[in-house]
């Protein structure tokens, strides 16, 4: 039985739906926070339907690999608030590089879905093998609204050992902050 507080979702296979979304970022000014998984994202999508809001394209999938994978900002990245862990706003570029021979920066990730930015997405950090690095972090304004696009959610990993602070917390308020501005 479902209690009367129960929200109510609509399906989210229906073109409504995905439509009505895209009207609120693009139209309406709203923000859209999108992270991949492995499981939902974008694999229970239909992509056409999100077309006009992704960031990114679905690229060839990487090897399975047990590497973990460290982070390079962009030059997007280094301007960007975002991406910055301290007071002043622009990024600390050795917080989130090198992190094979530092044992004080972000832990690094274990999976990301493979992506190349649309043409007018930016991506703030990349990923992967040294080989081939992905967006992991991309922004991008779509009509008066904005989406952001995570290509992994194995952010968690950044409060294993330490918690909330210094990684977890303060940059998931970032994107939220800068999704919600809008126009």
């Amino acid at each position: 039985m479902r209690h009367p507080w129960t929200l109510r979702t609509p399906d989210m296979a229906s073109w409504m739906c995905w439509q009505n979304l895209v009207t609120w970022v693009a139209e309406e000014g709203g923000g859209l926070i999108l992270i991949a998984g492995e499981q939902a994202m974008p694999s229970l999508w239909d992509e056409k339907d999100l077309q006009p809001l992704l960031p990114v394209e679905i690229d060839t999938p990487l090897p399975e690999s047990p590497a973990v994978y460290a982070y390079r900002l962009t030059d997007f990245g280094i301007l960007s608030s975002i991406t910055s862990f301290s007071a002043n706003p622009a990024p600390s570029t050795e917080v989130w590089e090198d992190r094979d021979r530092r044992s004080d920066g972000i832990p690094g990730i274990h999976w990301l879905l493979a992506t190349r930015c649309k043409a007018d997405a930016q991506a703030l950090v990349e990923c992967g093998p040294e080989d081939r690095r992905m967006p992991l972090f991309v922004t991008r304004k779509t009509g008066r609204g904005r989406v952001f696009c995570s290509a992994t959610d194995e952010t968690w990993r950044w409060r294993f050992r330490s918690g909330d602070e210094p990684w977890f917390y303060p940059f998931w308020k970032r994107v939220i902050d800068w999704a919600r501005r809008g126009e």
